[in-house]
């Protein structure tokens, strides 16, 4: 597990280290970040819990596409995405969305006081922001980012 974190630790850093150095180059960042994240998919095993959940702790709207699969709005100038009906993935061992809030502690206890419990708590990356890693009620792991605590 110490490996793990560590390992996500400097993934994480150094992600950010290469936007600290974008913007501070004045180089946008989208021409210093290669391709561009297009589209995300979200499985659950209930819709309507994950619906519920995304949609009280990010302000995200969903539209029914077809009945086991919805389309996710996340904001203007965001990528969207799907929550998809799934038993086949296993929850909590895939892709991990880093979502950028204002107030990471506010955040993370709503997102506890909605049902999710806390993986990470919030930590530092030197010079870089902070962050917070939960698991959300359909059991993925999602985490916080904030360039302050």
């Amino acid at each position: 597990m110490k490996i793990f974190v560590c390992t996500v630790l400097l993934c994480i850093a150094c992600f950010f280290d290469s936007l600290a150095y974008a913007s501070s180059s004045k180089v946008p960042v989208h021409a210093a970040a290669g391709n561009p994240i297009v589209w995300f998919q979200i499985h659950t095993s209930n819709l309507e819990v994950s619906r519920r959940f995304y949609s009280q702790l990010f302000d995200w709207s969903f539209a029914l596409i077809y009945p086991g699969y919805m389309q996710v709005t996340t904001g203007d100038g965001s990528i969207s995405g799907g929550l998809s009906v799934s038993q086949d993935v296993e929850p909590g061992h895939g892709t991990v969305l880093y979502i950028g809030v204002d107030d990471l502690n506010q955040k993370l206890d709503l997102a506890v006081s909605l049902g999710a419990t806390v993986v990470m708590p919030p930590a530092e990356i030197p010079g870089t922001g902070y962050y917070a890693v939960f698991k959300a009620p359909d059991q993925n792991v999602l985490a916080l980012f904030s360039s302050s605590p």
